[in-house]
């Protein structure tokens, strides 16, 4: 029985000595629209060479997002706000309110980008109209 509990011990020990996830660190830092802070929304940071993605919400001006070191591509969206449907017997719809370009939606089309590294967790963004 004694030899049993030594080798479950043992294989506990090893499972539990598995690889380690990426090294994450905390980003933060300012959105601003035309130099005045994003009230809400969110940014997303993607790292396209490892395919990690994050989102965070924006209030305030203000984000904080942990994410991996690495290279990162960046987007910010607008809150989403409710529409009267045109049936009055149908829910309102929902879609983007008009206060980011569309530019900045999407990492594929924001030219905003993020370094990340130990020492550069640090970035604010400054979108232009």
């Amino acid at each position: 029985m004694s030899k049993f509990l030594l080798l479950a011990s043992a294989l506990l020990l090893i499972a539990g000595c598995g690889p380690a996830g990426p090294h994450m660190v905390t980003v933060t830092g300012n959105v601003t629209m035309d130099g005045k802070p994003v009230q809400g929304g969110s940014i997303s940071f993607e790292n396209p060479a490892t395919g990690y993605a994050s989102r965070s919400d924006v209030g305030n001006g203000t984000y904080q997002v942990s994410i991996p070191t690495g290279e990162y591509q960046v987007a910010v969206e607008p809150s989403m706000v409710e529409v009267p449907s045109k049936n009055p017997n149908s829910p309102p719809m929902k879609k983007y309110d008009n206060s980011i370009p569309a530019q900045y939606h999407s990492v594929r089309t924001s030219e905003l980008k993020a370094s990340v590294s130990d020492s550069q967790t640090s970035f604010d963004f400054d979108l232009k109209n």
